[in-house]
């Protein structure tokens, strides 16, 4: 829903636009904004399992920290 609201997708845009990091979740499957987030330069995908998702918030300090 949120995908059909101008300013919402405006938002994100300027965000991805930005220097600075940003951590979000995004749709599997989809087309349009979806689409479009996940083929942004700055976009690095992670899936997210029921395997790996304890170890997520230590990969993601990770990646925060190198990127500083």
């Amino acid at each position: 829903m949120e995908c059909l609201s101008g300013a919402f997708t405006d938002a994100v845009a300027r965000l991805l636009d930005s220097p600075c990091p940003l951590i979000a979740t995004v749709a599997q499957r989809g087309t349009g904004f979806i689409a479009d987030v996940k083929r942004h330069p700055r976009a690095e995908l992670w899936e997210v399992t029921r395997a790996n998702r304890d170890a997520m918030p230590e990969r993601i300090v990770s990646w925060l920290d190198a990127g500083t």
